[in-house]
């Protein structure tokens, strides 16, 4: 699933957000990630991990998610 999060500085998905994400961006404003993760364990752990950065996450929208 595709999820858009909204940020107070910048992260880098690949650097900070591994092993959680498995694809990631961040906006040119770095206020936005954009992350792919498997299922909820992975993006909640991803936003753990960004917490634990001390980044304050302001929003989270998921985009898609698997029907099962």
């Amino acid at each position: 699933m595709q999820v858009l999060v909204q940020i107070h500085q910048y992260v880098d998905p690949q650097l900070d957000l591994w092993p959680y994400v498995s694809r990631g961006r961040a906006s040119p404003s770095d206020s936005q990630l954009t992350l792919d993760v498997h299922d909820s364990r992975e993006l909640v752990s991803a936003l753990i991990a960004i917490a634990e950065l001390g980044v304050e996450i302001e929003a989270v929208d998921i985009q898609g998610r698997d029907s099962r």
